[in-house]
């Protein structure tokens, strides 16, 4: 028998399910469906029916097409190129690098969950956390978690044996959200999935489990700063800068290529994780292959379920565990004299070299070894993203006829600047942050700005929030890597600024303090 609170919450989720019910078959209708996926669309196909009003049959079937063209847009899919790959992957490279770590008879299989573990989970949850297409909301499962507890338990543990994971959680909601550019660009909007809530209890226990068994052995290469438990964007800027500087010093060149992001292909995401543990049925076969699915979502109306080829399962708390696991072999391809720094999907390549000629041609080495592989493992590079950068001192670049590098891969040239952003931080080619110190000043200009105006109706702790989230934050990201003397005193004058704005707001018992301090 449920107890009073269960059932007054098995009473909301009812009366919640029902009126969903009822607003979805409202958008149903032809008069309110805009049969769109996003909102551009929607103001387009507006002006397409009074265009074309006279040919009502015509107008029709071309937002039908849209509507088509939008729920597939936002499904990830392979490139023509990786279809016709046909050379496989080095797998003899991976697996001697997999012997050196892992003692000979050492596996990992998934231990079951206990049913403290699921109702301690469930009672963790955020009530506002988003609700997948099960339907089933956090906040419900909170409340029942001591009733549902030990059902859930046992069909953890069962998937878990069995290698069986439901189609329902594996089926994503997927919305477009607009990220910046032009509304009426579908390249400008980002896929939002979002999974069955209850999938990510089990999920995080195996995420805990396999990224244990991952680092015991030291299976992940210290290269990797993404998704990974104590490292960060500013541990990873600061390695890189620390190898630059480095150089700097020994009066070396440096070549960096920087942002090679790469696309993955699913299926072929388990072969390291089979490599590394051949039991783990479950992570290949339950989670991805075969059967992920994504339904678009706008304003209540869902597409029909789509499948998912490409890319690591969006949403999933195991997904980006698998795609650092897929890309784990990269450094292991490239010379020993070059220095890779990778964040997720974001790898940074620096090498050196006392002339310009030198360091060109092993960018360019680079360039075709990372092609290679990226083409071995089913994958593809966005070389619109890439940039080369020549760093060194002054002084250096002074003695220099020329500082082309002139990078090319896969018959594309790769730019060349003068800097570049890099995990939010702008990299100079000398290492002075200038014009990272000048992105920010802009933008904590702007945000003093805005205080100025809405400062007579804060009080302190309201102003000193603001100022954490939108003027401090940006003073102290990274600034391990790019706080120096002379980046300091370029910034005093906003940091006085900043913190002026605050201090008259002050109570008059914390600024005697203040000034004592």
């Amino acid at each position: 028998i449920l107890d009073d609170q269960v059932q007054g919450a098995i009473r909301k989720f009812l009366v919640k399910q029902r009126q969903t019910i009822k607003v979805r078959q409202t958008y149903d209708t032809p008069a309110s469906n805009p049969n769109t996926a996003t909102p551009d669309l929607e103001r387009n196909s507006k002006i397409r029916i009074l265009q074309h009003s006279v040919d009502d049959g015509a107008t029709n079937n071309r937002l039908m097409q849209n509507k088509r063209e939008d729920e597939t847009y936002f499904i990830p899919r392979p490139a023509d190129s990786l279809n016709h790959v046909s050379d496989p992957p080095n797998w003899e490279r991976i697996a001697d690098y997999v012997d050196s770590k892992l003692p000979s008879g050492v596996s990992h299989c998934i231990p079951p969950i206990s049913e403290n573990l699921v109702r301690s989970s469930l009672q963790q949850l955020s009530s506002g956390k988003a609700t997948g297409l099960d339907d089933l909301s956090s906040y419900f499962l909170k409340t029942a978690a001591s009733s549902i507890s030990p059902s859930l338990t046992a069909i953890f543990n069962l998937s878990i044996s069995s290698g069986i994971f439901p189609d329902l959680w594996k089926t994503a909601k997927v919305s477009p959200l607009h990220k910046d550019g032009s509304l009426f660009d579908r390249s400008n909007y980002r896929p939002i999935s979002v999974l069955a809530v209850v999938s990510n209890i089990l999920e995080r226990h195996v995420h805990q489990t396999f990224y244990n068994f991952l680092s015991q052995h030291e299976l992940l290469l210290d290269s990797q700063f993404g998704f990974r438990s104590s490292r960060s964007c500013e541990l990873a800027i600061v390695d890189l800068s620390d190898n630059i500087l480095t150089n700097m010093d020994n009066k070396v060149l440096n070549g960096l290529l920087k942002r090679l992001t790469l696309w993955i292909i699913i299926r072929y995401l388990i072969n390291f994780v089979f490599m590394v543990v051949p039991i783990l049925p479950w992570l290949g076969f339950a989670l991805i292959y075969p059967g992920v699915l994504k339904k678009t979502q706008f304003r209540g109306t869902l597409s029909e379920a789509l499948p998912v080829s490409a890319g690591v399962p969006q949403g999933s708390i195991l997904g980006p565990l698998f795609f650092i696991i897929h890309i784990n072999d990269l450094p292991l391809a490239l010379h020993s004299d070059v220095t890779s720094t990778m964040f997720a999907d974001d790898t940074s390549v620096l090498v050196r070299g006392l002339f310009i000629s030198s360091v060109s041609n092993q960018l360019n080495e680079v360039a075709r070894t990372i092609s290679t592989w990226a083409d071995n493992n089913r994958m593809s590079l966005n070389t619109t993203k890439t940039k080369s950068l020549l760093i060194t001192t002054l002084q250096k670049r002074r003695t220099l006829t020329s500082s082309a590098l002139n990078i090319q891969t896969d018959g594309r040239s790769i730019e060349q600047v003068d800097y570049a952003k890099l995990l939010g931080v702008m990299i100079d080619s000398d290492m002075s942050w200038e014009h990272h110190i000048d992105t920010i000043c802009c933008i904590i200009s702007s945000r003093l700005s805005l205080l100025r105006r809405i400062k007579p109706y804060l009080n302190f702790d309201s102003a000193l929030r603001f100022y954490n989230s939108c003027v401090n934050s940006y003073f102290i990201y990274c600034s391990a890597a790019w706080v120096t003397v002379p980046t300091i005193s370029s910034c005093d004058s906003f940091v006085f600024r900043s913190v002026q704005g605050v201090y008259s707001l002050m109570p008059t018992s914390l600024r005697l303090l203040f000034i004592y301090f």
